[in-house]
């Protein structure tokens, strides 16, 4: 009964810590209409004090908006994603359809140096590595991406 008693123990405090490790995060989503058939999305995920942990981007590259063919998007799009190709808490993946081409660049601020951040984000990251939610918007909304929903 008492190996009972303190593998119940166990597996609460385990629950327990494991529960509060992981915060809620918020979510905040900007985009940008089609200009010259590229439509840009991306997904901010923060936490309470409003530091970027994870963004999501989703692109769309359609070709006859853009002016060029398949092969010609696909140049483009691995010439503009080689900055990122190695970099630690990046991913990228894009397929290629017959209209258009999807990308997803997946983001995890943690995993990134501090270094990289202003290559991915076009801001510098405050002085303990975090990425501030209200400056990575701010500079979003300077470039001409529009707010489309915040999810909490």
């Amino acid at each position: 009964m008492k190996k009972i008693f303190s593998l119940y123990v166990l597996v609460v405090v385990l629950l327990t810590g494991c529960g509060a490790s992981e915060s809620k995060l918020e979510t905040v989503t900007y985009g940008m209409d089609s200009t010259n058939g590229v439509t840009l999305n991306m997904e901010i995920k923060y936490d309470k004090d409003k530091h970027v942990q994870e963004t999501i981007t989703k692109n769309t590259y359609n070709y006859k908006e853009m002016g060029m063919n398949k092969e010609q998007v696909k140049e483009y799009i691995e010439k503009a994603s080689t900055m990122y190709k190695n970099m630690s808490g990046v991913t990228d993946t894009i397929e290629y359809g017959n209209e258009e081409a999807k990308e997803t660049l997946k983001i995890i601020v943690k995993d990134v140096s501090k270094e990289s951040l202003p290559v991915l984000y076009s801001i510098n990251a405050n002085d303990d590595g975090t990425v501030s939610l209200d400056t990575l918007t701010k500079n979003f909304e300077a470039s001409g991406f529009k707010k489309i929903n915040n999810k909490e």
